[in-house]
């Protein structure tokens, strides 16, 4: 039952149509602001600018991260832009974001959790997978 839902919201992401202003307007700020520091600095800018203030914020886990997008990017080419916003709200300080990062060979899907009152939360979580089914953490929302 599991798998048939995880399939169900992945035919969602990919037939969900053309991304609108509107949709890409639903992420948070810290996370637009750091996917416009991916198509400028790449992906060590962009895991900077993301993780900036958070408690994973470490040299470490930001130059770990970044490889793991260069590897993405070695397989799935440039990267594109990013759509289909989805909120998840947890609590009333924590939500999840998922979100397609659109490369030009496929794309990469993304869940990101922030903490804090909303414009001012920081990215306490941040996990990607080619495959929507092998993120860590969506599971329990989709049980």
């Amino acid at each position: 039952m599991k798998r048939v839902f995880l399939w169900m919201v992945l035919t969602l992401f990919l037939t969900s149509g053309p991304v609108s202003s509107e949709e890409k307007s639903s992420a948070p700020r810290i996370v637009q602001k750091a996917l416009k520091q991916y198509g400028v600095k790449g992906s060590e800018g962009f895991m900077h600018t993301l993780l900036g203030g958070s408690p994973v914020d470490t040299g470490q886990n930001v130059q770990f991260l970044a490889g793991e997008l260069k590897q993405v990017e070695t397989a799935y080419g440039k990267y594109m832009g990013y759509g289909g916003v989805r909120k998840v709200v947890v609590s009333s300080l924590t939500a999840l974001f998922f979100i397609v990062i659109h490369y030009e060979h496929g794309p990469l899907f993304s869940i990101s959790t922030l903490y804090g009152e909303v414009g001012k939360e920081v990215v306490v979580g941040f996990d990607f997978h080619t495959e929507i089914s092998k993120l860590e953490g969506v599971s329990p929302f989709f049980d």
